[in-house]
């Protein structure tokens, strides 16, 4: 019995002493290891390039979204005759610069007025071009229509100049926006 269990005592020690050699040798080469470092850097290459041209498309499609529902909010208020707790009901309007676009009341853009609000693009955004007689756009009290349409001159565009990508708003006689391309 004593000779079976030195037998296999022998035997497991001869595995174990095999299987530890066998672990130590193995390993990864400098070839294996730089091929590898490399697929994984152009993948996050790649990653980072696809999310920044996600992030500039939406950044335009945000900004041009908040640019039509602050034009809206000017009809609206031109339309339901909103005072601002002035004397009675008044026009509205969007007034655009390049960088910025500034909401005002009143049938005239005055820029020393203090309750004008202006928003600001962001980054690399910025108007291309604007249509609009005296770079305005202004909404009659109640009708809601644009005072002073001119065919022709009814378009404002939003510009990303890092990516060349555009957004194009046209608004109607009615004040209505009749197209966004």
């Amino acid at each position: 019995m004593d000779l079976l269990v030195k037998l296999v005592h022998d035997n497991i020690q001869k595995i174990m002493n095999t299987f530890l050699c066998k672990q130590s040798k193995r390993g990864v080469t400098l070839i294996e290891l730089i091929l590898v470092l490399s697929i994984v850097m152009l993948l996050i290459g790649l990653i980072t390039v696809n999310l920044s041209n996600i992030y500039t498309t939406s950044s335009l499609n945000a900004s041009g979204d908040v640019l039509i529902n602050d034009i809206k909010s000017q009809q609206m208020k031109a339309m339901l005759g909103d005072t601002e707790r002035r004397a009675s009901a008044d026009a509205y309007g969007v007034y655009f610069e390049p960088d910025k676009y500034i909401l005002f009341h009143g049938f005239v853009y005055n820029p020393s007025d203090t309750s004008n609000f202006a928003i600001n693009l962001e980054g690399s955004l910025h108007f291309n071009t604007i249509l609009f007689p005296s770079s305005s756009i202004i909404f009659n009290p109640l009708s809601g229509k644009t005072v002073g349409y001119v065919s022709g001159q009814d378009t404002v565009v939003l510009k990303d100049s890092s990516t060349g990508k555009q957004k194009t708003i046209q608004i109607n006689r009615l004040g209505v926006i009749s197209n966004i391309y």
